[in-house]
């Protein structure tokens, strides 16, 4: 007998457009870090590798960002204002159609999430985690599972890092990478994720059951 399929997503540049004015941060961020100008070879940098390696690279020390997020006002950015990934709606809406458990796991706020839920008629989500640092979801994935007794044989976590990939292989369900965040396509490949999403569009791929 086939088990209803749950898909937890990713929020940030996943399913809200945040990743818009991160280059903006970035620079700013290299700026006051370094005392020069981020060239565009490593703004790419930044993109077709996971955080911790990029900023490594970069010799950008990673306990440094969350003071910088906050200062340059990442954190207090208005997501009553931020609209889905263009597509992202109807795809989401499609799937909880068919039955599927929909639900997000995200480093971000809660309250951020409502406000972005309320202000785009997203209220389509079975349950919403968040908190932690940037590097925890593997952690967080297995407290879902426990908490809403989920098989993890018919789980899949849906993200745009390389982090998200690597927080589902240790929590033992698969994953899924989107190409329109912040990670690039070639770099999510050699995570070898379970299943690749060019457009919002290609998650319909998914039925009720598993």
């Amino acid at each position: 007998m086939k088990k209803k399929l749950t898909l937890i997503f990713d929020f940030d540049g996943t399913i809200a457009d945040s990743l818009k004015d991160l280059e903006g941060f970035v620079r700013l961020a290299f700026r006051e870090l370094k005392s020069r100008e981020i060239t565009k070879e490593e703004i790419y940098c930044l993109r077709n590798q996971s955080l911790k390696d990029a900023f490594r690279k970069l010799d950008v020390p990673l306990i440094k960002l969350p003071f910088l997020l906050k200062k340059h006002g990442q954190t207090d950015r208005d997501y009553g204002r931020m609209k889905p990934i263009l597509g992202m709606k109807k795809a989401l809406a499609s799937l909880r159609n068919t039955g599927i458990e929909l639900g997000i796991l995200t480093s971000n706020s809660k309250e951020k999430v409502d406000e972005f839920v309320r202000a785009n008629d997203m209220d389509i989500f079975d349950f919403i985690y968040w908190g932690g640092h940037l590097f925890g979801k593997a952690q967080k994935i297995k407290r879902i599972l426990k908490t809403r007794k989920l098989d993890p044989k018919n789980v899949i976590y849906i993200g745009d890092e390389v982090r998200d990939m690597t927080a589902a292989k240790k929590a033992g369900i698969k994953s899924g990478a989107v190409c329109w965040g912040l990670n690039t396509e070639e770099i999510l490949k050699k995570q070898e994720p379970d299943f690749i999403f060019r457009k919002p569009q290609d998650l319909i791929v998914f039925n009720g059951e598993f």
